[in-house]
C-alpha cells in the first residue's frame, strides 16, 4: 500500500469566512477527514496530514519556500508521494522553484489549491485534492500542480483567473495529463529523466528586481536599482523583447547594471511564445551587451530559477549558463 503525505500551508483551501474576510482556519486534517479520505481498508493508499504554515499565500517568502523544499524532502524518506495544499496567488512561484530546488526526484510531488474554500458552496477544494491523490498514484514523477483536471509540469504552471474554478494553465509547454472520471490520463511525460541521485538543493538569492516596463517610464528609477543594491535584474520588456531605445533610455542603463557586474534577464509582458531577443533592434542589442533572454519561461520560472542561478553564481557567464540550461523542462531554447 502506497504512503502519501498532504502537507498544507494555508491558502483559500482551509480558509473559512470570518467577521470581515476569509482567513485560513481548518487544518489538514480537517480537510482529509471531511473529504471521506481518512485512510481505511478500502482505500488503496494510506494518507497522513501535516500543517507547516497556515498563511495567505499572498505572504510567501522565498525563505518559506525553503522551508517547504525541506519538508518535502524529509517526507519523501517515508512517503511514495507528496501533496502540498496551497493558496492560488503563488502557487506557481513555490511550485517552480521546488522544481529547481528538488534535483532528480523519484517521487511526485503534487501542488493544488482551491478557488473557493473547503465547506463554501460549490467548492473546488474536493476535486482537486482527490485530483492530486490520483495524479498521486499514477506513474508521473517530478513536480506538478493539478488544478480543475489538468495536470500541469509545475515549472509552466501560471494562473489565468482570479475567480474561474479553471484557474490554472500551462505555458508554452504541453498539459502533462487531465484527470476525467477518476482515470489519470496522461499525454505528455514532462520530467527529464536521470540516474541521478535525489538530494535538495535549497540555496536562493533573494534580492532580485523586477521592473515591468511601461510607455513613459524613466530610466532614472534604475539608478535607484543600483543604489539599493540588487543582485540581478529582471526587465519584463515589450512583445518579443523590446526596450526603450530613445535617450533617456532604458538601453543606456542597462549598460551601467552591466558594468557594475550585476546580471540581466529579459522577459516579456506577453503570456505566450516568449522572448525573441533578435526580432528587433533593442532587443539585438541589449543581447550583445549581455542581458540574458528568458526566452519562454514563465515569469515565475523566470524570477524563481534566477534566484536560484544567483545562489550559485554572481558571474554574469555562470549565471547565464545556468538560466540557459533546461534544468526540467521550463525553457525550451529553440523558441528564437
Amino acid at each position: 500500500m502506497k504512503k502519501f503525505l498532504l502537507i498544507s500551508t494555508g491558502g483559500t483551501i482551509v480558509c473559512g469566512q470570518g467577521s470581515e474576510s476569509l482567513s485560513p482556519v481548518y487544518s489538514s486534517k480537517d480537510l482529509i477527514n471531511n473529504m471521506g479520505l481518512k485512510s481505511n481498508t478500502k482505500m488503496p493508499y494510506k494518507i497522513d496530514t501535516k500543517d507547516i504554515m497556515h498563511i495567505d499565500s499572498s505572504d510567501m517568502q522565498p525563505q518559506d519556500w525553503q522551508f517547504i523544499a525541506e519538508q518535502v524532502r524529509d517526507a519523501l524518506l517515508n512517503y511514495d508521494g507528496v501533496i502540498i495544499t496551497h493558496g492560488t496567488d503563488t502557487m506557481a512561484y513555490t511550485s517552480s522553484i521546488l522544481s529547481f530546488m528538488l534535483k532528480n526526484l523519484k517521487k511526485p510531488v503534487v501542488i493544488t489549491g482551491s478557488q473557493k474554500p473547503f465547506g463554501a458552496k460549490n467548492s473546488d477544494a474536493e476535486k482537486n485534492i482527490k485530483d492530486a491523490i490520483l495524479t498521486l498514484n499514477s506513474k508521473v514523477k517530478g513536480v506538478y500542480v493539478v488544478f480543475n483536471g489538468k495536470i500541469i509540469l509545475g515549472c509552466r504552471a501560471y494562473k489565468t483567473s482570479s475567480y474561474n474554478l479553471d484557474a490554472y494553465d500551462s505555458m508554452n509547454y504541453p498539459l502533462v495529463g487531465r484527470i476525467k472520471n477518476n482515470q489519470v490520463l496522461i499525454t505528455h511525460y514532462g520530467r527529464l529523466e536521470t540516474e541521478d541521485l535525489f538530494y535538495l538543493d535549497n540555496h536562493i538569492q533573494s534580492n532580485v528586481f523586477l521592473l515591468k516596463l511601461f510607455p513613459g517610464i524613466n530610466p532614472v528609477i534604475i539608478d535607484k536599482v543600483i543604489e539599493l543594491g540588487y543582485k540581478g535584474v529582471i526587465i519584463e520588456g515589450f512583445g518579443s523583447g523590446n526596450v526603450p531605445s530613445i535617450k533617456p533610455s532604458v538601453l543606456d542603463k542597462i549598460v551601467e547594471i552591466l558594468g557594475k557586474q550585476i546580471p540581466i534577464v529579459l522577459t516579456t509582458q506577453c503570456i505566450y511564445d516568449g522572448v525573441k531577443i533578435n526580432t528587433y533592434y533593442s532587443g539585438a542589442m541589449a543581447e550583445k551587451m549581455g542581458v540574458i533572454s528568458a526566452y519562454d519561461m514563465t515569469k515565475e520560472a523566470t524570477l524563481t530559477k534566477f534566484m536560484w542561478a544567483l545562489s550559485h553564481s554572481t558571474d554574469l557567464a555562470s549565471v547565464k549558463k545556468i538560466m540557459h540550461s533546461n534544468l526540467c523542462n521550463e525553457i525550451s531554447l529553440s523558441c528564437e
